[in-house]
């Protein structure tokens, strides 16, 4: 009896030690590989960006345009997506490498990228738009360190988004915690993200998107389409859907219609453009109001306008208004949650009015077209989120010097 009972204490003994032996071997393995991947860094550095597809959204845009940019200066970039389709495959790089996974499931994603990640073996990862960045972390468990993952949240949490957008963002209080580091393209994303879903404030950086300024103004130099010339127009651009509320910016302009002698253009397409159509024909506004759709190269028809408005409820940033200012346009915006508010100073480089508000919407309007603010002051603003500049931001989180 003396014998078992000298025995538990021994069993309990031996099981507490092995218990520690193996978290002792998980953080000595973590370490070395960490060590390892920092010595070849500094070798050779290599660095992946993962998302969905090269879709039209303004995240998989300004993965290509850093890309190009981190290639440029010398690094070795790979893009990894799900499927190759979309137009922001036209401006990659010849230099950055591309690679579809295999598969139709996001199981099948994970297991493709981690057997790609084996391959390339990065450095650095930087994974893109919603479900990717939980895809990335799991395709990388004991093959990168986590600290070397950079996961990114690129527009406020949208209650209607697919479950995987949604999950990104219920998951943050985790997933910001076990990351290396956290993007968000703007101070009210971070906040959401930490004020709302508790995610870690202490890892978290806002880096704006790119704008490749230097394409922007070379495409504006084409020919506007024949049916624009001799119009003055105001411009608008953005995927038709209720956050982008054209419905607001259709009333302001009604408003406005019988005092100015001006067209409106509104870039873009998706969902909503036939409630769009029906409301211009109704307050009528035929023949005033124009959809071409999405553009390949919009900036032609930037170049020619007098004004440009976004009259969002929400945006993730708001890219549209530096590439109006790259071109010299006066831009009015909604005081939105998002980054319109960051790239106008608060109000410094174009006016801000309320949300869903068409009076508000349409004095600002009118106020900026009697009184623009001068052009070269809104090149210099939209030159502080050229590609060039925010590449170096990017680098500078990682403490890479290029």
């Amino acid at each position: 009896m003396q014998f078992f009972c000298f025995l538990i204490p021994l069993q309990r003994a031996l099981t507490f030690t092995f218990f520690y032996v193996i978290i002792f071997i998980i953080i000595f393995y973590n370490t070395l590989l960490y060590l390892l991947f920092l010595i070849n860094f500094m070798i050779s550095p290599r660095i992946l960006f993962y998302m969905p597809s090269f879709s039209g959204g303004g995240a998989e845009r300004n993965s290509v345009l850093i890309a190009n940019e981190l290639t440029r200066l010398g690094y070795s970039v790979s893009i990894v997506v799900d499927n190759l389709a979309g137009p922001n495959i036209k401006i990659l790089s010849d230099d950055v490498q591309k690679r579809e996974l295999y598969g139709n499931t996001h199981l099948a994603h994970i297991l493709s990228l981690r057997k790609y990640i084996k391959i390339f073996k990065p450095n650095i990862v930087f994974s893109r738009v919603g479900l990717s960045n939980i895809k990335a972390l799991l395709a990388t468990f004991l093959t990168i360190p986590w600290k070397n993952i950079v996961i990114s949240y690129e527009s406020l949490y949208d209650p209607v988004a697919k479950t995987g957008g949604r999950l990104a963002y219920m998951f943050s209080f985790l997933l910001t915690r076990i990351a290396g580091a956290t993007i968000a393209v703007s101070e009210d994303v971070k906040y959401e993200i930490v004020s709302r879903f508790k995610a870690s404030i202490n890892r978290i950086y806002v880096l704006h998107n790119p704008v490749n300024l230097e394409l922007i103004r070379s495409q504006a130099l084409a020919d506007k389409p024949l049916w624009l010339n001799n119009k003055k127009y105001i411009l608008s651009a953005g995927r038709m859907i209720y956050q982008k509320d054209h419905v607001t910016l259709i009333r302001a302009f009604s408003l406005l219609s019988k005092k100015l002698n001006f067209h409106l253009v509104i870039l873009g397409e998706g969902p909503k453009r036939k409630e769009i159509e029906n409301l211009a024909r109704d307050l009528g506004l035929c023949g005033r109001v124009h959809l071409p759709g999405y553009l390949e190269n919009p900036f032609p028809i930037y170049q020619g306008a007098d004004l440009f408005v976004l009259s969002s409820i929400s945006e993730g940033f708001g890219n549209v208004l530096i590439e109006a200012m790259s071109l010299g346009i006066p831009v009015v915006s909604t005081n939105c949650p998002g980054g319109p508010k960051e790239i106008l100073d608060n109000g410094k480089y174009g006016k801000l009015v309320p949300i869903s508000a068409p009076n508000a919407l349409a004095d600002a309007i009118l106020s900026t077209l009697a009184n623009p603010i001068d052009p070269h002051i809104l090149r210099l603003r939209a030159n502080e989120f050229s590609v060039e500049y925010i590449a170096k931001s990017y680098l500078k989180l990682l403490s890479i010097s290029p």
